[in-house]
């Protein structure tokens, strides 16, 4: 029958649809009873058995044990030890703490005069007329910085100094295209009566 099944095309899309439709269900319901189960943490150790098949592992895992927990009870006296401690410690009174300080700003003030008298000591390395020259360029150069042209910064100024220019050069070629016509009127008004 299956034979046939996969003969006909009509039978064979049908059973497909009905194989994929039962899947897609399962899946839905697989989905849902996940989502209603509560999820749960097992916080235990893990089980383990009384009694072991051989005595010698057993053993091993029993002296591992008792390690660790000795280990912990070693920890667990040396914090305790600690606590003790930190509660006997005498905290400094303010007295020691200012004068501590007052010791520091001294060493500080001493070490800072001994630096400065060494600077004052000490000679220059490089002479005299060297610098004089270097003040006198760069004097020099401040000066032709000063006489230079002062750059605007504010570009409307510098958009109304460029309008003015345009049209002051627009009413010059006007001026000049107007005396150009006027001359060329008055030759051709010489000029014609003397042809007549």
């Amino acid at each position: 029958m299956w034979n046939l099944l996969y003969q006909n095309p009509i039978c064979f899309k049908k059973k497909t649809a009905q194989v994929h439709i039962k899947i897609r269900q399962d899946q839905l319901k697989h989905i849902t009873t996940l989502q209603t189960a509560k999820s749960c943490l097992h916080l235990q150790p893990p089980w383990q058995s009384t009694h072991s098949l051989s005595k010698l592992s057993n053993k091993y895992t029993h002296l591992q044990d008792l390690d660790i927990v000795n280990q912990n009870l070693i920890l667990m006296s040396k914090m305790k030890e600690i606590q003790k401690k930190k509660n006997s410690f005498k905290t400094p009174t303010s007295y020691s703490i200012d004068h501590l300080r007052r010791k520091e700003t001294t060493k500080i003030i001493l070490e800072n005069q001994t630096l400065l008298k060494r600077l004052q000591s000490a000679h220059s390395q490089y002479p005299i007329k060297f610098l004089k020259k270097d003040h006198e360029r760069i004097k020099q150069y401040r000066e032709n910085l000063q006489k230079t042209k002062r750059t605007y910064n504010d570009f409307n100024v510098l958009a109304q100094q460029e309008v003015q220019r345009r049209v002051m050069s627009s009413s010059q070629s006007q001026r000049k295209f107007l005396q150009t016509s006027q001359r060329n009127r008055q030759h051709t008004c010489q000029t014609v009566p003397s042809q007549l």
